[in-house]
């Protein structure tokens, strides 16, 4: 099959979801093309410095790898001097020039702008063993801010930007050069651009909804938007993936009824992630200069308002000799938790590519995932918790619906006393346990290879009872 994926995020050298699973339906001897985003807005708006500038490189002390030399959401998306209106404005007067005059963006189809610079089916376009094209646009800066591409003008303007690159990637070259790519089926990874695919394909469009959206949301206007996206995307879709079955149930009801829907969980990297034993343990804590005695707690990933600052205070108080270790970046509502925490007690190491990270969780006794407890997280896993059993190392994780098939295979509180209780069974465990074991193989069961295998059947089972084909069922119906 010829597969298009439209992501969601930017790919900054570190593989999510979406990237995973297009390397696992190249491998599979698909032929795929990853159309990232956000459109370079910064580099399109035309105004100077002092309006609108690159955040500047993350600081020395970062430990930032090559996924993040633009710097991630270091600067916010916008400085001082450009007012959420002036963005706005200027994105929407983009989207209209680009829906009258696509090539003013993407530059003629021959020109390293375009979209046939991605040149399909050469060596240069299909990276080498994976075959995997990631056809990249300007700066492709790891997000806009708040008044960039988190919001309907940025939806509207990649929207308008996607439906001009499908349809070059459709068209046959005008030099002759390379081939023409026409998707058996698209796969769309943010709700807002389901309707521009839709508007250029005739191929299935398959939905894969890896959160429940609005309940991330940095806004109430934001959530809006993501409901208002949801609403009239998911109708459209001709196939629904869900991350877990609490989100199927929740989004899931705007189907279709004829619309085939699953069930794929997120995974795991098993050539980056692997078990933690003693060596690896000993490598990462002289690295960090941590020494052997000191009990070592980890948190994967980005510190914003997810977390709970009264867990984390909690935690350092029932282990006070504990060093708490948080491996990503930080965002505004991450930073005020840092503030608040002993700063003798807690190492941040900044944004960090996943071979780095994994290496660096070996230094942990376990490993945490604190969330608050609120609604709007009760769906949430996370690609982490697969990385964390992968390592074989305990897991202390706030008690929330999503982690309850896990309870088998991680420590799960809700109350003071059931955290101090799993925190000693964790710091109790010993690294030939036979649990480590258990948690290292449920992690095996949940490689991306598996995902992808995942994948690329629900795609065939969609592709086989395409869109015209489930109507021409209907009619021929006598019930209908």
């Amino acid at each position: 099959m010829e597969i298009l994926v439209v992501g969601s995020t930017p790919y900054e050298g570190v593989r999510r979801r979406q990237q995973q699973v297009a390397r696992g339906l190249a491998r599979a001897g698909h032929r795929v093309v990853h159309l990232d985003p956000p459109v370079a807005v910064r580099a399109l708006l035309g105004t100077s410095p002092s309006a609108l500038e690159d955040p500047p490189p993350l600081p020395a002390d970062a430990h930032a790898g090559p996924a993040h030399e633009t710097g991630h959401e270091a600067a916010n998306g916008a400085a001082p001097g450009a007012t959420a209106g002036d963005v706005a404005a200027r994105i929407e007067q983009l989207a209209a020039q680009a829906e009258s005059d696509p090539e003013r963006l993407l530059g003629p189809p021959e020109s390293p702008a375009g979209a046939h610079a991605v040149q399909i089916g050469r060596a240069a376009a299909w990276q080498a063993q994976e075959r995997l094209a990631v056809a990249r646009r300007g700066i492709a800066l790891a997000g806009m801010g708040r008044w960039g591409w988190a919001s309907r003008a940025g939806w509207k303007l990649w929207g308008v930007y996607t439906r001009a690159l499908i349809r070059q990637l459709q068209s046959p070259p005008p030099d002759g050069a390379g081939e023409r790519f026409q998707p058996d089926v698209t796969l769309v990874y943010h709700p807002a651009l389901l309707p521009a695919v839709r508007a250029v394909t005739t191929a299935p469009v398959v939905f894969d909804c890896v959160e429940d959206f609005p309940a991330l949301a940095t806004s109430r206007s934001i959530a809006s938007a993501y409901e208002d996206a949801l609403t009239a995307g998911i109708p459209i879709a001709d196939g629904f993936v869900a991350v877990n079955r609490y989100i199927l149930g929740s989004w899931g009801r705007l189907l279709r009824a004829d619309v085939p829907s699953a069930v794929i969980e997120h995974g795991v990297d098993l050539e980056v992630f692997c078990r933690a034993d003693r060596a690896a343990r000993a490598r990462a804590r002289a690295q960090l200069e941590i020494d052997d005695a000191l009990p070592v707690a980890a948190y994967l990933g980005r510190v914003d308002a997810r977390l709970s600052f009264e867990d984390l205070e909690r935690i350092l108080d029932v282990e006070p000799r504990l060093l708490l270790l948080l491996l990503g970046e930080v965002a505004a509502e991450g930073a005020a938790i840092l503030q608040r925490l002993p700063a003798e007690r807690v190492r941040h190491i900044g944004p960090l590519r996943q071979p780095d990270a994994a290496q660096l969780l070996a230094a942990a006794d376990l490993l945490l995932i604190p969330f608050r407890r609120e609604p709007e997280l009760e769906s949430i896993r996370g690609l982490k918790l697969y990385e964390y059993l992968a390592t074989g190392l305990p897991v202390v994780a706030s008690f929330r619906r999503g982690m309850k098939a896990f309870r088998e295979l991680i420590e799960l509180y809700t109350t003071w006393p059931e955290m101090e209780a799993a925190l000693g069974t964790a710091l109790a465990e010993d690294d030939a346990a036979p649990a480590r074991n258990v948690r290292v193989a449920a992690a095996r069961e949940a490689g991306w290879e598996r995902r992808g295998d995942e994948m690329e059947a629900f795609l065939h089972r969609v592709v086989a009872s395409g869109p015209g084909k489930r109507a021409a069922s209907r009619n021929d119906n006598p019930a209908n």
